[in-house]
């Protein structure tokens, strides 16, 4: 027999699957912060459209962006908030249901995040789940509607499940494209100190788990590769710019003038000088 909770959308129930309640939600107009401490008795799902959120995870207050949604199992503790100033656009949802299996890989105490693949996709259905919802409300093709609502929860749940899975961090509070942020971050900041921390901040896993995971990725240390990076911009400058040698060095975060040259001779083959000089030759 189903469990109601009174004066609450929170249900659990013993159908196939089952929707509670859904929406979307503008929160630019002010901050907003919500906090269960022994969570819900059912399944609970924010999904970024864009902006971002922050929850709680191990005592800290960590960020999570478009494209990805945070899950909580039932009676899982939820502390989760939005700022004001991000205007984020997010989608909601509360379920329940034999179904809710298929997320049963992912379990855990805290909550989970997971990067959504084919965020077009997954935002057409779920905008449809949330207009049919309501649609059902008042109409005489009640049950009809609740089985298309129920269809395409069945689908968010797949996809989830499916995106959940498919990455190499199975078991841990899902990385997903989190590697491949990183690997976007570095790109762009270069020339800055590597922060291993926030990398894995950014993926939502240890910094040894983080270390691991962007091996297997890349078949190099996050050292090496800004490195890499860095001797390419370097060798940019070099034969695009009138900068001298140490310059060059300096514009991509070496500071030292002839650590830069000894560097960039060992992945090269050349010093700088040599290689803007030969460069030409050819």
């Amino acid at each position: 027999m189903d469990k109601l909770v009174k004066y609450s959308s929170e249900h659990e129930s013993a159908e196939y699957i089952c929707l509670n309640s859904c929406g979307e939600q503008f929160l630019g107009d002010r901050d907003h912060h919500e906090y269960h401490k022994n969570g819900r008795i059912d399944f609970s799902i924010k999904y970024i459209v864009k902006g971002k959120g922050y929850f709680e995870k191990n005592g800290d207050m960590c960020e999570f962006g478009e494209g990805s949604l945070l899950l909580y199992f039932p009676k899982s503790r939820q502390n989760y908030r939005f700022e004001k100033t991000d205007d984020t656009q997010m989608l909601w949802a509360h379920f329940s249901g034999k179904r809710c299996d298929l997320l049963k890989p992912l379990k855990s105490k805290n909550a989970v995040v997971v990067p959504i693949s084919d965020t077009t996709e997954f935002e057409r259905i779920f905008k449809k789940m949330i207009l049919q919802h309501y649609f059902k409300i008042n109409t005489h093709v009640r049950e009809a509607v609740t089985a298309l609502c129920h269809g395409y929860l069945l689908a968010l749940i797949s996809m989830i499940a499916k995106d959940a899975l498919t990455q190499p961090a199975k078991g841990d509070m899902v990385i997903g494209r989190g590697v491949d942020s990183v690997l976007g971050y570095m790109n762009a900041h270069f020339n800055e100190p590597i922060d291993i921390q926030q990398y894995a901040d950014m993926c939502f896993v240890s910094r040894d788990r983080f270390l691991h995971l962007f091996k297997e990725k890349t078949g190099i240390s996050p050292y090496k590769f800004q490195l890499l990076i860095r001797i390419e911009r370097a060798k940019g400058l070099l034969v695009n710019t009138s900068m001298s040698a140490s310059e060059c060095g300096e514009a991509v975060g070496f500071r030292d003038a002839s650590y830069f040259c000894r560097i960039f001779k060992k992945y090269t083959a050349e010093t700088p000088a040599a290689y803007r000089k030969n460069y030409y030759r050819f």
